[in-house]
C-alpha cells in the first residue's frame, strides 16, 4: 500500500523520538495512563495527549509535540491551537486535584514563531512551557523532504 504524499508519518516519527530523548533526560518521569489518575473523567477519555509523565513530586506532566520547519501558516497554527486546547482542557478536568505542568515540544525554528504578541503566542507563554528542542542534521532533512512532499499532495488534493 503506498501512502499518501501527505501523510505526516515521518513527523510522527520524529515526536516519537523526541518524547523519548526527553522521557531519557528525565528519569525520574514515569509514564502514565491518563485515564488511571483519579480526576479523570469524561475529557480524559477523549483527549489523548501525545505523553504524560508524573514526577517523583507527584506532579503531572502532559506533553504535546509539533514537529514541522519552515513558516507556520495559519493551518499549522490551527492545529497548535488545537494542541493547546487539549492540555488547557486537561489541566480544567485534572487540575483541581492534581499539581499539572503542561509542555508545548517543537523545534527551535519554531519556538521563536510562537513568542511574539499574537493571541497564540501569549496563551503559550501564559498557560505552556515552550520546549524548543533541536532536530539533528538527519532529522532535519528527512523532514525538509516531508515538507516537500506534502506540499505537493497538497496541491493535488
Amino acid at each position: 500500500m503506498t501512502t499518501h504524499l501527505s501523510d505526516s508519518k515521518v513527523q510522527r516519527d520524529i515526536e516519537k523520538e523526541i518524547l523519548a530523548e526527553l522521557e531519557e533526560n528525565h528519569p525520574n518521569w514515569q509514564r502514565v495512563d491518563l485515564l488511571a489518575l483519579p480526576a479523570a473523567k469524561e475529557l480524559a477519555k477523549k483527549v489523548k495527549p501525545d505523553a504524560v509523565w508524573k514526577d517523583e513530586n507527584g506532579i503531572i506532566i502532559i506533553a504535546e509535540c509539533y514537529v514541522r520547519i519552515g513558516k507556520l501558516k495559519p493551518g499549522h497554527r490551527r492545529k497548535i491551537a488545537t494542541d493547546i486546547l487539549k492540555l488547557i482542557s486537561l489541566t480544567d478536568e485534572l487540575g483541581e486535584e492534581n499539581s499539572m505542568h503542561l509542555l508545548l515540544l517543537v523545534p527551535e525554528e519554531l519556538g521563536t514563531q510562537l513568542e511574539g504578541n499574537d493571541w497564540l503566542s501569549l496563551v503559550i507563554k501564559k498557560r505552556i512551557e515552550l520546549v524548543k528542542v533541536h532536530l539533528n542534521d538527519e532529522q532535519h532533512l528527512i523532514l525538509q523532504d516531508a515538507v516537500k512532499r506534502q506540499a505537493a499532495g497538497q496541491a493535488h488534493s
